[in-house]
């Protein structure tokens, strides 16, 4: 038995120079094939996730990758405003749980503490809500109501 395992090792030896030589043959191959052209646009923008066809179709599969539009980039205001609200959040005790949820909100995700504060402006500047109907009850809403003013809607700051 140990005799048959020492002749097949011999023979693996001598069919690796083979062997390399295919491999190398094949990287070579791989690397100098020309790869299909890649849509720089298309008629539904710059898609993250698709399928091109035979046929040069483009197939949108955003929706089956899990992939959304891209997120629209804050702005300098944003930036300052979810800074300062970071801050005055950190400062409170990171055990309390309305703390802890409000900090794992911005983490998670920033664009929408931005787009609750400029919710508060757009109610108010519209009428659908007074400055005395503002949610209130925990750190983070009255943090954020103190803040909206003072950030995306300061005419209203008294």
């Amino acid at each position: 038995m140990f005799k048959m395992a020492v002749q097949q090792i011999s023979k693996v030896r001598q069919s690796l120079p083979t062997v390399s030589t295919l491999l190398i043959a094949s990287l070579l191959t791989i690397l100098y094939t020309p790869l299909p052209s890649l849509p720089q646009s298309s008629a539904e923008g710059d898609l993250i996730c698709y399928l091109q066809t035979e046929d040069r179709q483009i197939i949108n599969l955003s929706k089956l990758c899990g992939s959304t539009t891209p997120k629209p980039a804050l702005s300098v205001t944003d930036q300052q405003f979810l800074e300062t609200y970071r801050s005055f959040l950190s400062k409170r005790s990171r055990t309390l749980p309305s703390i802890v949820a409000a900090l794992s909100q911005l983490q998670q995700s920033p664009q929408a503490v931005v787009e609750r504060a400029t919710r508060i402006c757009t109610d108010i500047k519209s009428g659908t809500l007074s400055r005395d109907q503002l949610p209130q009850g925990t750190v983070d809403s009255d943090l954020i109501n103190l803040m909206a003013l003072e950030y995306y809607c300061p005419e209203l700051d008294d």
